[in-house]
């Protein structure tokens, strides 16, 4: 980490300082965060981040080949799989739990991987918040393959196509909002409740805000299938699973095939050991090292971190749980009160014109406790959503 950044950092921002951080992001997204921002941006030296680029690069060259379709063939649930699957998903986020090795490195380890869309308007957003309140730190750049223009110009590329809609279970319940307002302002998406949907032919619209009928050729699909399935109250107009004029931003097959179903099919030194439950010949003796996933799960419910034998012969559905290794996150961001662990998403953009995804910007998630996640730690300060930021 960069002591000389942190400490200047930590000199300059005072109570007032960080309250004008969460006004200045209030203003730019046109609503206030439902999440705790955390007080600081996170302060990478080159060697670290060259780690991250090296580990989410060879993560990407892992889905680009070819046969990676053939391989996750089996992740989706049964009957759930969308028709007209595009080739490649147009955002990809990994999630790398910072961690320290017995001699003392500081070194990415990959959490879980999501063919799926992540907070990228609010992202930038919060970036542009904390520079503009502590101007001292103006000059760094969270950009990794790209600059901040050519980061946008992707972002535009994929997002700024005729008759676009970012569509969700009730957006404005999620907590996700802030980034779906920062998206309709940044590139003019509106959100709109996969209930309004409905259907003409193979044509799909909704009523936009004169209460006209509004075609929709593009969705920006934040739908999570998970959360879909448990709302039985919602009363959909048209199906996922029939042909429709429209094109998917990304396409609903890829939340599956790049999802916790990867981790046990890569073998690389910074992906911890998974296993299928079903795969397992035996359970391992030093279960004190591994946690217990459901596949089929999303912003960290059902995780078992202290997982016992009997918890794993009482699941039903073997083949829907993984059996994780234990990654220890390591406390070294230094703050007033203690140092804090924190987990860096690198998000790839891949639009259809490019060949290979791009990694572009990157969240940071930091935590006290056990669980990283924007909605753990809600009592405790300097943590919460952040983002980092390379210092030579």
């Amino acid at each position: 980490m960069q002591r000389k950044y942190r400490s200047i950092y930590n000199q300059l921002l005072t109570d007032i300082k960080y309250d004008q951080i969460n006004r200045e992001l209030t203003k730019r997204c046109g609503v206030a965060p439902t999440f705790r921002i955390g007080e600081t941006p996170v302060f990478l030296e080159p060697e670290l981040w060259e780690k991250l680029l090296s580990a989410s690069r060879q993560l990407l060259d892992f889905i680009a080949d070819p046969s990676f379709q053939s391989k996750t063939e089996c992740s989706m649930l049964p009957g759930i799989k969308v028709p007209n699957e595009t080739s490649h998903p147009h955002m990809v986020a990994m999630d790398f739990g910072i961690c320290e090795t017995a001699d003392g490195s500081i070194v990415p380890q990959l959490i879980e991987m999501q063919g799926f869309p992540t907070v990228s308007a609010f992202q930038y957003q919060l970036l542009k918040s904390y520079q503009s309140t502590i101007p001292e730190i103006g000059h760094l750049n969270p950009f990794m393959e790209v600059s901040e223009e050519e980061y946008l110009h992707l972002m535009k590329s994929i997002l700024g196509k005729k008759n676009t809609i970012l569509m969700d279970v009730k957006p404005e319940r999620q907590n996700t909002y802030i980034d779906f307002k920062a998206t309709e302002l940044m590139f003019g998406v509106p959100s709109v409740c996969v209930s309004d949907i409905h259907k003409s032919g193979e044509d799909l619209y909704y009523k936009n805000a004169n209460g006209k009928n509004q075609d929709i050729d593009y969705i920006f699909n934040r739908v999570i299938f998970d959360e879909l399935l448990q709302r039985t109250d919602l009363k959909l107009n048209f199906s996922f699973f029939e042909d429709h004029n429209i094109n998917w931003i990304s396409h609903p097959n890829w939340y599956f095939r790049i999802s916790k179903y990867t981790m046990p099919l890569m073998d690389f030194d910074f992906v911890p050991k998974s296993y299928f439950i079903s795969d397992l010949k035996e359970i391992p003796k030093d279960l004190e090292k591994f946690i217990l996933k459901p596949l089929y799960s999303f912003s960290g419910q059902g995780v078992n971190m202290d997982v016992t034998e009997a918890d794993i012969l009482a699941v039903e559905k073997k083949e829907e749980w993984l059996l994780q290794e234990k990654v220890s996150y390591a406390p070294i961001i230094e703050a007033p009160d203690g140092k804090v662990k924190f987990e860096v998403r690198v998000i790839a953009l891949w639009p259809d014109e490019l060949e290979k995804p791009v990694i572009a910007f990157n969240v940071v998630r930091m935590t006290k406790g056990a669980m990283v996640g924007v909605k753990y730690n809600k009592d405790k300060a300097w943590v919460g959503s952040s983002v980092a930021l390379l210092v030579h």
